[in-house]
C-alpha cells in the first residue's frame, strides 16, 4: 500500500451516484452513493476529508500527555488512552 495522501481534502458535489473527495490537484477518492443512503455517503466523504486534521490532533494529544509525551517514557507504562491513540495512529499510517 502506498503512503497516505496528506490532504487537505474537500468534499465535492454528488455526480452520477458518487461524491468526490478532492485534493488541490486531483481526486483523492470517490464515495459510492447507494440508493436511499445519501446522508451516509455524505458523512463518509466528510470523515475522509477531516481525517488529516483528526490524525494531526491525535498526535498532538499524545505528544502533550504529561507522561507519554516524553520519548524516553517506557511504553509498557503508558496510560491506556495513549496506548489506544498510538494504535489508531499506527492504523491510519498503515503500520498496524
Amino acid at each position: 500500500m502506498s503512503a497516505r495522501t496528506p490532504g487537505p481534502f474537500t468534499v465535492g458535489e454528488m455526480v452520477r451516484q458518487t461524491i468526490r473527495v478532492e485534493e488541490p490537484e486531483r481526486t483523492a477518492a470517490l464515495v459510492l452513493v447507494e440508493p436511499g443512503r445519501v446522508r451516509q455517503a455524505e458523512a463518509t466523504a466528510a470523515l475522509f476529508a477531516a481525517a488529516p486534521d483528526l490524525l494531526a490532533r491525535l498526535k498532538v494529544r499524545v505528544k502533550d500527555c504529561p507522561c507519554c509525551g516524553d520519548p524516553d517514557f517506557p511504553t509498557e507504562l503508558m496510560c491506556d488512552e495513549c496506548r489506544t491513540d498510538l494504535a489508531v495512529i499506527a492504523k491510519a499510517e498503515v503500520r498496524a
